[in-house]
C-alpha cells in the first residue's frame, strides 16, 4: 500500500496510472516453481475466498488507478493455473487491465518491452537475480521527502 500511496504524490502517475508487474511463482535461479506448490496456493478454496476479498478490497481502495497489470507466468503448467484464478480474484474493473505474458523471465521481459516497459527498470536480471540498488534509492528518496514533510519544507 505504501508504494502506491508514494506513487500517488506524482502527478504524472496521476494522469497516467500505474503500471503493475508481478513475476508469480519463479524461484530466485530465475526458474520456474513446480506445479504441485501453484495447485497449493492457487487451488485451495479455504484461503482462496478471503484472499480474494482483500485484493479487491486493496485495490478498490488504492489511492492511484491501476492503468495496467502484467502478471509474468514461468511455464504452461502453472500458465493454465494462474490464468483462471488470478482473473476470478481481480474485480470486473481491473480484469481488463491485466495482461498475462508465459515464459522465462528474458521472455517476459522482452515481451513487457513491446509495451514500452524498459527492460533496465525490472527489479529483477534475466537470471532471477533480484537488483536492489534502485529500490533501495528510491526508498531513501522517500525518506528524506517524509523528514522534509514532517519538518514543514
Amino acid at each position: 500500500m505504501y508504494v502506491f500511496q508514494a506513487a500517488s504524490i506524482d502527478s504524472e502517475t496521476q494522469k497516467q496510472g500505474l503500471h503493475l508487474i508481478v513475476h508469480r511463482l519463479f524461484n530466485n535461479d530465475g526458474s520456474s516453481s513446480v506445479k504441485n506448490h501453484v495447485e497449493d496456493a492457487w487451488t485451495s478454496n479455504a484461503s482462496n475466498d478471503h484472499e480474494r476479498r482483500m485484493i479487491r478490497r486493496f485495490f478498490s481502495c488504492t489511492p492511484v488507478r491501476c492503468s495496467t497489470i502484467h502478471m509474468n507466468v514461468p511455464s504452461p503448467e502453472t500458465f493454465d493455473l494462474v490464468v483462471p484464478s488470478t482473473i476470478d480474484i481481480f474485480g470486473r474493473e481491473e480484469r481488463g487491465r491485466i495482461r498475462f505474458h508465459k515464459g522465462t523471465i528474458p521472455e517476459c521481459h522482452a515481451e513487457l518491452a513491446t509495451y514500452g516497459i524498459p527492460i533496465v527498470w525490472m527489479p529483477m536480471t534475466s537470471t532471477g537475480r533480484r537488483k536492489l540498488t534502485e529500490h533501495k534509492q528510491w526508498i531513501k528518496i522517500q525518506k528524506a521527502r517524509e523528514t522534509a514533510m514532517r519538518q514543514g519544507r
